[in-house]
């Protein structure tokens, strides 16, 4: 079973790889020195036993950049679809077993293909430039030195880039700092790996506390309490149980979803 994230439906394999290698190279003054360096191996993605595609990577998550690469491409919509992601590095094969075994909408993806600009991707496949229109961003506003701030946070989790260099990194983050970092030969593998531990977390960007840092002892908004995973575990009304104020802006992933809590908090009576 998957302890790892929250969804612990999925049977997940544990085989990421250390990321780099020991080799014995010259400096500029022909002096035999200890040196590291990236990996880089290959791993064939299957669904159902039949094969998809062959991405070079670092190996550091394979699962979760299996998974990643499956939903970014639109190959797989639910992750409720998926039974278990195997990864063999004896064969360079990650196994994704799903509840449906004819993928034969799958297949067919594969048939238009385009070539991508740039270093961010390369090729993607059928529909999934259509889709990108399908999808809006929300108007958020970012301050300047949030920005900046996140930044020099950033740079205390390139250890792969320290150690040997020749890799991308790529960060999911909030206002408060670095929620997961992820390094691989390529950004688009870590953008992918990203993706595959959000669905993982069952995190999709909604179901949302807009905060901000009230550092006075006047208790006079909302304030709400994070576990290490910034993850709600308590808001109190006027009792400041933390620094992180509450803005009065929620964010839930629907309507229905909206509804339900609403219902829940009227019938319960709940008034904190």
């Amino acid at each position: 079973m998957n302890k790892k994230y929250k969804n612990t439906k999925i049977q997940i394999s544990d085989n990421g790889l250390s990321p780099t290698n020991s080799v014995k190279t010259y400096n500029h003054q022909g002096e035999e020195v200890n040196s590291k360096v990236a990996g880089e191996l290959p791993l064939t993605i299957k669904v159902n036993n039949n094969e998809i595609i062959t991405l070079m990577t670092l190996g550091t998550k394979p699962e979760e950049l299996t998974l990643g690469y499956l939903r970014n491409q639109g190959f797989i919509e639910s992750i409720d679809d998926i039974i278990s992601i195997d990864v063999r590095w004896d064969i360079g094969v990650a196994n994704v077993l799903t509840k449906h075994k004819d993928i034969k909408e799958i297949t067919n993806k594969l048939k238009n293909k385009t070539v991508t600009t740039g270093c961010g991707q390369g090729t993607i496949f059928g529909g999934t430039l259509e889709k990108l229109y399908d999808n809006t961003l929300p108007d958020i506003k970012i301050k300047r030195s949030e920005i900046f701030d996140l930044l020099a946070k950033i740079t205390k989790y390139n250890d792969i880039y320290k150690e040997a260099g020749a890799v991308h990194g790529c960060a999911l983050c909030n206002t408060k700092g670095v929620l997961e970092f992820v390094e691989d030969v390529g950004r688009h593998n870590a953008a992918d790996t990203l993706s595959g531990i959000m669905w993982l977390n069952n995190m999709n960007g909604e179901n949302i506390i807009f905060t901000f840092d009230d550092f006075s002892k006047k208790e006079i908004f909302s304030y709400i309490q994070i576990n290490d995973a910034n993850q709600i575990i308590d808001i109190k009304e006027k009792q400041k149980i933390s620094n992180n104020a509450c803005s009065g802006a929620y964010g839930f992933n629907s309507i229905k979803e909206l509804k339900k809590y609403t219902y829940k908090i009227i019938n319960e009576n709940i008034t904190q």
